[in-house]
């Protein structure tokens, strides 16, 4: 099987892994430009860590099985194995990239690079801004529920009032000989 590995949004490569076992072996040359990187599998909210490639991009690697989740796609990071793990991935439809996540008791804390707070809906609330890794941060609860914004009613209003949406004034009564015999013209009729 082929798992993509991606550095962002660019696909840098795919790993081979074949079952032995009670072991996968993990084998792919990367475009890492020289650089040792870190491979990290990425499993819904979870980052796995998996091995680091040498100054070639190449990394070949034997790992148990047991407790391995099969990844949904891999991503390399400079960051090793920590309190703070590397993850990539979707946030209310927005895709984020270079973030770290964390987890405590059960809870998440996501970890978003300064350079993308813009991207996030206005709904995700507000967060921590702190540094992790020498880098600006904003911490939120990926799982928070979501705030809607209200809904302000322009003109007000008052209830069962039909109104015309252009004028703000009550509808012409022969104009509502149209709506159908059961509808309800709010409390005592019309």
């Amino acid at each position: 099987m082929e798992w993509n590995v991606y550095e962002g949004s660019k696909a840098v490569g795919s790993l081979h892994v074949t079952c032995e076992g009670l072991y996968l072996h993990l084998e792919g040359s990367l475009s890492t430009e020289g650089r040792l990187c870190r491979v990290y599998g990425i499993c819904g909210r979870h980052s796995v860590y998996l091995g680091l490639t040498d100054s070639t991009g190449c990394i070949r690697k034997r790992l148990t099985r047991k407790g391995l989740p099969t990844p949904e796609f891999c991503i390399l990071s400079p960051y090793g194995p920590g309190q703070w793990m590397p993850w990539q991935g979707e946030l209310q439809t927005v895709n984020l990239e270079h973030c770290l996540i964390k987890e405590e008791g059960g809870a998440f804390a996501l970890a978003i690079p300064e350079e993308q707070w813009q991207r996030l809906p206005n709904n995700i609330g507000e967060g921590q801004r702190t540094q992790i890794y020498g880098q600006r941060m904003l911490v939120i609860d990926p799982d928070a529920p979501i705030v809607l914004p209200r809904i302000e009613k322009e003109n007000g209003g008052k209830k069962n009032e039909v109104l015309n949406e252009n004028a703000g004034e009550p509808i012409d009564p022969l104009l509502l000989a149209d709506l159908p015999a059961d509808y309800d013209y709010g409390e005592g009729g019309q």
